[in-house]
């Protein structure tokens, strides 16, 4: 089983105060120069400007993708050639009142382990109410895995294995279900790139 969080990259610009949503753009676009090259940059940069047009959302988006969900996503890739592989998306956000933690890395964690109720905890995640409900299917699902190497459960929707063709993925938040290869137009501009490189650790630099 393997998965992100919507905006991984939203724990370092918020708890971690590292400035990246002020990164200025030509900068963003140098760094990724050194990820994609420089004839694609621009062609990268100019997609999620379209999909996330405030300019803090492009930076953490872009940081998010090339740091933690193509990572994810070519592993998947990689081990579903010999094993079924399960993978999730994380889409719950989070309504704290103390920051705007959005979606961000390791929010799925306390859905996990059942901690949603820790004062702790919902600094982090705040109060949803629906959020009883989703940690209940979310242990579920790992303790399912955990016993029969199958998410699924008979509660919730059939959780496919993960393929390179289908990309079937369950889309944790809001609503749980399975999505077929979700925020596919992220995944494609990036090519062949599996990123989680140097250069991409530069992402998360403002200078």
């Amino acid at each position: 089983m393997i998965g992100t969080t919507l905006q991984e990259m939203r724990y370092f610009s918020t708890a971690e105060d590292l400035g990246i949503e002020n990164k200025p753009r030509k900068l963003l676009l140098t760094q990724l120069a050194a990820v994609v090259g420089a004839p694609r940059a621009p062609e990268v940069l100019d997609l999620y400007e379209r999909l996330y047009p405030n300019w803090g959302d492009t930076v953490v988006q872009i940081a998010s993708d090339a740091l933690e969900r193509l990572p994810s996503i070519r592993l998947a890739e990689s081990v579903a050639t010999y094993q079924p592989v399960y993978m999730y998306l994380f889409s719950c956000i989070s309504n704290s009142t103390y920051k705007n933690f959005g979606s961000a890395h390791a929010m799925e964690l306390p859905f996990v382990f059942g901690t949603v109720n820790l004062p702790e905890t919902i600094v982090f995640t705040g109060r949803d109410p629906r959020r009883h409900e989703l940690a209940d299917r979310i242990m579920d699902s790992w303790a399912a895995f955990a016993r029969n190497g199958n998410p699924t459960t008979k509660e919730g929707p059939s959780w496919p294995a993960y393929d390179s063709v289908q990309r079937t993925t369950m889309e944790l938040g809001a609503q749980i279900r399975t999505v077929d290869d979700p925020l596919s137009e992220q995944r494609k501009i990036w090519g062949g790139a599996s990123t989680l490189v140097d250069p991409a650790w530069e992402l998360l630099t403002v200078n």
